[in-house]
């Protein structure tokens, strides 16, 4: 014989309350009794679910999360399956969602050019990807926009050693890498953007890799590669609200190591690409001071950092040279100091 409603709500009412729940079983006994009652609760728990909703993350954030905390696959879905445990389960979207997201990052797979030893890209198809994307995440405040400019700095990036891991395939394996960063203005010359990391490659995107031994004549031909590619390069136009923003990219090979300066410059690398002076002859600043400098070397630039390390070092040389050539001052240095072994009262004094 089937058990009635009345029944089974007194049987869990009671099994409840034999397990010690006394609130939970009056709870229930009101809910169960008393239809009105059943109701004004039901509608208190609605209302509390509004009035403090959860804020879900978007697939856009939590694959920026994903990514900045180095997540696998499984650990995203022992994350997510945590939180579905605890009724939020709908705070962090399924991973196919971040599948997506990482899709839509990637540019057109037909631009690219994948060998045994080699991956490239077309810069054109790279700079219009990066521009739709910068678009994208500020549109709010491009709302009217006809016109936008972002300004790239090419990197030349060689000499990491991988021979240890392949050992078994060659002994001298150099990965010889080429990317670009960016900074991104509107028409109206506000800024919209910018790496505030601009000596680092975090924001670097690959435009090409090269798995082989780096020589002079490779830099040179990836040099004029590059910079062919660069002067046909068209402006982007992107279309946001029906209205079409017409984007101008400006590049500049600007953040290159000093081997890659010498490479580019035709000189030794034992020489400097500005001026040309030889180790020996960089103490004489006179002489420094005299020789011509080679502008064409100016475009490849000087990084932040470089540049406060060797105006660090011109501070430093020039305080020596203060301190030495005062009579006063180099007397005073040269006076030694006596060491005093501290006896039992002082040590008893100082404690």
């Amino acid at each position: 014989m089937a058990a009635s409603v009345a029944e089974l709500a007194l049987a869990i009412e009671m099994k409840v309350r034999k397990e010690g729940n006394e609130q939970l079983a009056k709870l229930l006994h009101a809910i169960f009794s008393d239809e009105a009652t059943a109701a004004n609760i039901s509608a208190a728990y609605e209302k509390d679910l509004t009035s403090n909703p959860v804020e879900l993350l978007t697939p856009e954030e939590a694959f920026a999360l994903f990514i900045h905390m180095d997540l696998s696959r499984d650990e995203y879905q022992l994350l997510r399956n945590t939180m579905v445990g605890k009724n939020m389960g709908e705070m962090f979207p399924p991973y196919k969602k971040l599948h997506e997201v990482a899709d839509s990052c990637c540019p057109d797979p037909s631009a690219m050019v994948v060998t045994c030893d080699s991956v490239e890209i077309k810069i054109q198809a790279l700079l219009d990807h990066t521009a739709q994307r910068l678009i994208k995440q500020h549109e709010i405040s491009l709302l009217g926009l006809r016109s936008a400019h972002i300004l790239h700095k090419i990197t030349y990036i060689s000499a990491l050693k991988y021979a240890e891991i392949c050992e078994n395939v060659c002994r001298d394996v150099d990965v010889y890498m080429l990317s670009v960063q960016k900074s991104f203005t509107s028409g109206s010359q506000d800024l919209v953007w910018m790496n505030k990391t601009p000596s680092s490659t975090r924001f670097c995107r690959l435009i090409s890799l090269k798995f082989t031994k780096e020589t002079e004549e490779l830099t040179k031909s990836h040099l004029l590669k590059v910079q062919s590619e660069i002067e046909a390069l068209a402006e982007t136009t992107v279309v946001l609200c029906n209205v079409t923003i017409t984007v101008r990219h400006e590049l500049h090979p600007c953040m290159v190591n000093g081997k890659i300066c010498s490479a580019l410059s035709s000189r030794s690398t034992s020489r400097c690409h500005i001026c040309g002076a030889t180790p020996s002859q960089m103490n004489n600043l006179a002489l420094i001071d005299s020789l011509p400098t080679s502008k064409i070397t100016f475009k490849f630039g000087l990084s932040p950092l470089h540049f406060r390390i060797r105006l660090e070092t011109n501070i430093d040389m020039a305080r020596r040279f203060w301190c030495t050539s005062d009579p006063i001052i180099s007397s005073l240095a040269c006076v030694k100091t006596t060491h005093i072994e501290p006896t039992e009262e002082m040590k008893k004094l100082l404690l």
